[in-house]
């Protein structure tokens, strides 16, 4: 009996627009950047402020750029989104400590913030067919 060929692999049906295609390439960036920045400290290392700061800003400035091509039912939340990390990166750029940097973090639980992050999501998974997964 002849042995079935393997399937095909997975692919990643993305709708949406440009939006969707333009978020899924940035989650790769973020996930490579991501990597790069942070799976190089050795165990019991202290962590370098620098490394967040840079990473926090590549993420504000993909979000920033985003901004633009956010589709009309979703404009007005993603650039509440917008304003909002810009805030935490202006906060996060001038920090020194982590503690600090936590701080900068915590404008981000507002809820306004929160609804906004809830419609952008929930179009990114119902119309880019986009799902949050884990990074490894």
């Amino acid at each position: 009996m002849p042995v079935p060929p393997p399937p095909p692999p997975p692919t990643t049906s993305v709708g949406g627009g440009p939006l969707c295609t333009t978020i899924l390439t940035c989650g790769g960036q973020r996930r490579q950047i991501g990597s790069g920045a942070f799976g190089g400290a050795s165990p019991g290392a202290t962590p370098n402020p620098t490394a967040y700061k840079q990473f926090f800003a590549t993420i504000t400035s993909a979000v920033d750029s985003l901004d633009g091509s956010a589709p009309g039912e979703i404009a007005s939340s993603f650039h509440t989104l917008r304003a909002s990390y810009d805030h935490a990166n202006a906060l996060v750029q001038s920090a020194t400590t982590f503690e600090q940097m936590g701080t900068a973090f915590s404008a981000l639980d507002s809820g306004a913030i929160q609804a906004a992050n809830t419609n952008v999501q929930n179009y990114l998974t119902g119309t880019c067919g986009l799902h949050s997964t884990p990074t490894p």
